[in-house]
C-alpha cells in the first residue's frame, strides 16, 4: 500500500461516487494565543494498493513537544482499480504551543506518511 498524497483542509468530503472535494487547503495556521483550539481540521488522503482489499488507517497527531494529542482509526476499502481516498475529521484540534505538528498516517499498523502543520502566534496589531 502506498500513500499517493495527503492534505490538510478546512473541509473535505467524499461523495457517493467516490469523488473527493476539498476546501481551504493549508499547512500553516496562526492563532492569537496558546493554548488554542482549531475548531475543525480535515485530513484527506489517497492510497493505492491491492484491488478490492480493505486496510486499517490510523491517524496520530503529535504536538511540537512530541506528545500525542489526538488519534483515530477507520477502515479503508480499495476499489477494483486498487485506489482509495478517505478523510479524517478532527474537531476540535488542540494546539497547546507554537511549533510543528506532525500528522502521522499508519496503514495496517505501519507508518506510511507524515504531514507537517506549522502553527505560529499571530502578531498583535
Amino acid at each position: 500500500m502506498n500513500v499517493d498524497w495527503g492534505l490538510l483542509a478546512d473541509y473535505a468530503l467524499v461523495d457517493q461516487r467516490g469523488k473527493l472535494s476539498l476546501i481551504g487547503i493549508f499547512n500553516r495556521l496562526w492563532t492569537p494565543s496558546f493554548p488554542s483550539l482549531q475548531p475543525t481540521v480535515f485530513l484527506a488522503f489517497a492510497l493505492t494498493g491491492e484491488a478490492s482489499r480493505s486496510a486499517m488507517a490510523e491517524l496520530r497527531v503529535w504536538g511540537p513537544t512530541k506528545d500525542l494529542l489526538v488519534g483515530g482509526q477507520q477502515q479503508v476499502m480499495f476499489g477494483t482499480d486498487g485506489r482509495a481516498s478517505s478523510i479524517f475529521q478532527l474537531a476540535p484540534l488542540p494546539l497547546p504551543a507554537p511549533g510543528v505538528y506532525i500528522f502521522e498516517l499508519l496503514l495496517d499498523g505501519t507508518s506510511a506518511a507524515h504531514l507537517e502543520l506549522n502553527v505560529e502566534q499571530a502578531s498583535q496589531v
